[in-house]
């Protein structure tokens, strides 16, 4: 049971069962939420820049 994870995406709130080796997936879905924090990352540091 310590396997089940809730997705870290903003607003997102699904539950995923976390098959990783490590156990750190942090999202439901790698092409959803996760790609969605990357692109805010990037903007983020974009906006920095310049």
């Amino acid at each position: 049971m310590g396997r089940v994870r809730r997705c870290e995406g903003p607003g997102c709130g699904w539950f995923f069962l976390d098959r990783s080796r490590s156990g750190t997936r942090r999202w439901c879905s790698s092409q959803d939420c996760d790609n969605r924090d990357r692109a805010r990352r990037h903007y983020s540091r974009a906006r920095q820049r310049g």
